[in-house]
């Protein structure tokens, strides 16, 4: 996999840390979610300017409606988890499932073949990721599934509209478009403001995105995303220094298995 590819991914690792640190400091309220998505929505807008005008509506809409739908419910469901769980352990279960599902649906739909030593990369990335923030919470699993669920569903359908679509337009698009679905939760949640931080992180938010969407014109989905699991172990690494959020022994575990995993699966 080239340098490029690596440091789009890196740059999007650092951008989607930050904004998943805003979220969890504002307990995942709905309309702070919201915000952010609407910001996101918003700044890809005043980026893409006249490239809006490029996208070929006949192809990319059925990618777009399906997206847009699928990152309303990611941004609902990751806004539950984190009223329910800390940083390290909803970021982290979330992305090694959603891991493991995308590299397996990326195989059997994409039909995207990975060398060995890809397949073992992904597996102990998925592996570190899952244990950094293994532990008991059976109660606050069901929502983190569904972020997994949903982290796999965008992932494939995204990485396979890069081959159609320019990058910018379309992250602008499905940022809006989730913003309008997840309007009617927004309605019926009266607690909650959208402030300046939503807007930050919504800028965060669409930049971290919009370099993964890059990124995946130049490699396949599953070791891509499996580099990016770096961003649960620097979350994991945060939560524990910022947030005051406990470490323990399968966390930092979590974290070696994480870096070396995603460096195999992008090894040539």
């Amino acid at each position: 996999m080239g340098v490029w590819a690596v440091c789009l991914v890196m740059g999007s690792v650092i951008l989607h840390v930050a904004w998943n640190v805003s979220a969890r400091r504002a307990w995942g309220q709905l309309r702070f979610m919201w915000g952010l998505t609407f910001s996101a929505g918003i700044s890809g807008l005043i980026l893409a300017n006249r490239s809006m005008m490029t996208i070929d509506w006949a192809k990319a809409w059925p990618y777009l409606a399906i997206t847009s739908a699928i990152h309303s419910l990611y941004f609902i469901f990751l806004g539950q988890s984190y009223k329910q769980s800390g940083l390290a352990w909803t970021y982290s279960t979330a992305r090694g499932l959603g891991l493991l599902l995308t590299a397996s649906g990326a195989y059997i739909v994409l039909h995207q073949d990975l060398n060995r030593l890809a397949w073992i990369g992904i597996l102990i990335v998925a592996v570190g990721v899952v244990l950094m923030g293994w532990v008991a919470k059976l109660g606050a699993l069901s929502p983190v599934v569904m972020v997994a669920a949903m982290i796999s569903g965008y992932s494939l359908i995204d990485s396979h509209a890069m081959t159609l679509v320019a990058p910018i337009p379309y992250a602008t698009v499905l940022f809006l478009g989730a913003s309008v679905l997840m309007l009617p939760w927004v309605v019926c949640t009266p607690k909650g403001d959208v402030s300046w931080n939503a807007t930050l992180a919504g800028v965060g938010s669409f930049g971290s995105y919009a370099l993964m969407l890059f990124a995946y014109r130049l490699g396949p989905v599953g070791p891509l995303l499996a580099l990016r699991q770096c961003a649960p172990a620097l979350a994991a690494v945060w939560g524990w220094w910022r947030l005051k959020e406990r470490g323990s022994w399968h966390i930092w575990g979590g974290v070696v298995l994480t870096l070396a995993g995603g460096i195999m699966a992008v090894w040539r």
